[in-house]
C-alpha cells in the first residue's frame, strides 16, 4: 500500500488557506478530507480555525457550529484525524436532527397546505411529520387562538373531506382480492374503522343518525299546537263516526234502549 509523501512546513504553508476556509465554513465536507484534498494535516486547520473563529454552517444540514466546539462536534480528535461530521450518527438520528427549527410562525400559505394534506386524507400527526411543517403541538394552540378563525373553518372543512377520503379508501379495501381468510378479517377490520372514523368526521354523509329538522345547520323544526275551534271539534267527531259505523249502532240502539 502507498503511502502519501509527508508534506513539509514549507509546503504546507503554500496550502491554499482561502479556499480551505470556504470549504469549511459552507460545505458538509469532514476536515479529514479538506485536510486530505489541500495537503495539509487536519490539526492545522482546526487551529486555523480556532484561531480565526471559523464557523461551519453546513454540519448534518442543522446547527451552525463554532470552531471552539468544532472537535467535539464533529467527532475530530487530533491524534487519530477526523471523522465525517455525520458518520457518527444513525440514519435515523440525522432526520430528527434535521427537523430543529420547524416552523412556529402561522401563515395563511402554511394553513391552508397543512388542511390541503388532511382533505386528502392525511391525519394532523402525519402531516406534521412532515419536513417543514410545524409540530402537531404548534398547530393545536393555533386552533386554540380565537384569532385564527379563519384556520379554524378551513380545519374543520378539512376534516370532513378527510372523511370523504377515508369512506373511499374503505371502499377500496373492500374491492382489494383477498386469498386467505386472514387476510379478508385484516381488510374487514381496516376498513370498519375507516368507515366508523368517516362517520364522526362526517357525520351529515355517513353518520347512522339522521337530524331531524329544518336545511342542514338550522334547530329541529317547532311545532306549536293551538286550540280548535267548536266547527273544527263537531267535523272531527263526524268524521271518527264515518270510520266507525259499529260505534254509530250500538249509541242508536242505547238510545232506543
Amino acid at each position: 500500500m502507498t503511502q502519501e509523501p509527508i508534506k513539509t512546513r514549507a509546503q504546507r504553508s503554500n496550502a491554499d488557506w482561502g479556499a480551505i476556509e470556504t470549504l469549511y465554513k459552507t460545505t458538509a465536507i469532514s476536515v479529514r478530507q479538506i485536510a486530505k484534498d489541500h495537503g495539509v494535516s487536519g490539526p492545522a486547520i482546526a487551529k486555523r480555525a480556532a484561531r480565526d473563529k471559523w464557523v461551519r454552517t453546513a454540519v448534518c444540514g442543522a446547527q451552525q457550529i463554532p470552531a471552539a466546539t468544532e472537535e467535539v462536534q464533529t467527532g475530530f480528535n487530533r491524534e487519530v484525524g477526523s471523522q465525517d461530521a455525520c458518520k457518527a450518527e444513525p440514519a435515523g438520528n440525522q432526520v430528527q436532527t434535521g427537523k430543529r427549527g420547524r416552523k412556529s410562525s402561522y401563515t395563511p400559505e402554511l394553513g391552508t397546505h397543512i388542511c390541503l394534506e388532511i382533505a386528502g386524507g392525511k391525519s394532523l400527526r402525519k402531516v406534521c411529520s412532515m419536513e417543514g411543517m410545524p409540530d402537531m403541538s404548534t398547530v393545536l394552540r393555533w386552533l386554540a387562538d380565537d384569532e385564527k378563525e379563519f384556520f379554524h373553518k378551513q380545519y374543520a372543512r378539512a376534516c370532513e373531506a378527510r372523511g370523504v377520503s377515508l369512506a373511499e379508501e374503505a371502499m377500496e379495501i373492500v374491492d382489494q382480492p383477498v386469498k386467505t381468510p386472514l387476510e379478508l378479517a385484516h381488510n374487514k377490520a381496516k376498513a370498519d374503522q375507516r368507515k366508523w372514523y368517516a362517520s364522526k368526521l362526517s357525520p351529515k354523509r355517513f353518520g347512522d343518525k339522521l337530524a331531524v329538522g329544518g336545511a342542514d345547520d338550522l334547530p329541529p323544526v317547532q311545532v306549536q299546537e293551538r286550540e280548535l275551534t267548536e266547527a273544527e271539534r263537531a267535523v272531527r267527531v263526524l268524521n271518527a263516526l264515518k270510520s266507525t259505523p259499529d260505534l254509530i249502532a250500538s249509541l242508536v240502539s242505547g238510545v232506543q234502549g
